[in-house]
């Protein structure tokens, strides 16, 4: 099943999951409830694991470090 826009590409949907991980850490973090294993980085906007592994931010991830 392709879903109602037919098949999405690889890139488009690990973007889409990015967007959702970074929204989902933003308002956990305003209600207190934030992954305490990622670390916001404010001058890049952008979270990461401690050990660089996976970073992501609003719209891509972007790889490891």
């Amino acid at each position: 099943m392709d879903g109602w826009f037919g098949k999405r590409s690889e890139p488009e949907l690990r973007r889409l999951r990015a967007e959702v991980l970074y929204d989902l850490e933003v308002e956990l973090r305003k209600i207190g409830w934030g992954d305490p294993a990622l670390v916001y980085y404010e001058e890049h906007d952008l979270f990461s694991f401690g050990t660089g592994v996976l970073r992501f931010r609003g719209g891509m991830p972007t790889g490891s470090c």
